[in-house]
């Protein structure tokens, strides 16, 4: 496997292990009733998915600077070359911030019992969806801002729309069956409307 594809695949990891954390943790505080029996299940989705964008951040942050150098440097260097790159190289400094957010959600995601605490542990999933819009357009094209403002907000209904129906569909309770069809249909009939004015 190449490099290139390697990046590719672990950005593709990365992004679905977000959006499956993001996911859990809304569906914890948002949907389920507090206390319901199905909030630890989703606690533990929210623990693996954020387990998974830790690895698959790393493992993307690790190749997009092999990937950037054109040749793998001495196996004894290679990490200190690519910390030292990661705090200098603006990309690559914004995927080691994807890194770190990932790592205080998967803090956060193991000591989540309320669902107050669910919405406080999004703070750095959006922490990090903010730092992902700033690598998807070039800093010095015109109207850089509200391209990156576009790019995070649709980074996020991504994030939300794909979490929140994955998680319910992994949740696999008849009323977790039934609501995965009745919830997202909602919020879609409410949002759609909106889209349009």
């Amino acid at each position: 496997m190449t490099v290139e594809a390697f990046v590719t695949l672990a950005a593709g990891v990365r992004d679905l292990s977000i959006a499956a954390t993001a996911g859990a943790l809304l569906v914890i505080a948002v949907v389920l009733p507090a206390g319901h029996a199905a909030a630890a299940r989703a606690g533990l989705v929210a623990r693996a998915g954020s387990i998974a964008w830790v690895i698959a951040a790393l493992a993307h942050s690790m190749a997009s600077y092999a990937s950037i150098r054109g040749e793998l440097p001495d196996a004894s260097r290679f990490i200190e070359e690519w910390w030292s790159y990661s705090l200098s190289v603006d990309l690559l400094e914004a995927y080691l911030q994807v890194l770190g957010a990932g790592l205080v959600v998967s803090v956060l995601a193991t000591l989540v019992q309320t669902p107050r605490l669910a919405m406080w542990s999004l703070v750095p999933v959006v922490w990090a969806l903010g730092w992902l819009a700033q690598t998807g357009h070039a800093a010095g094209a015109a109207d850089h801002h509200l391209a990156v403002s576009a790019m995070a907000l649709h980074l996020a209904g991504a994030t939300v729309w794909t979490g929140v129906i994955g998680t319910m569909l992994v949740l696999r309770s008849p009323w977790a069956r039934s609501r995965a069809r009745q919830w997202p249909a909602r919020l879609a009939s409410r949002c759609g409307p909106r889209a349009w004015w």
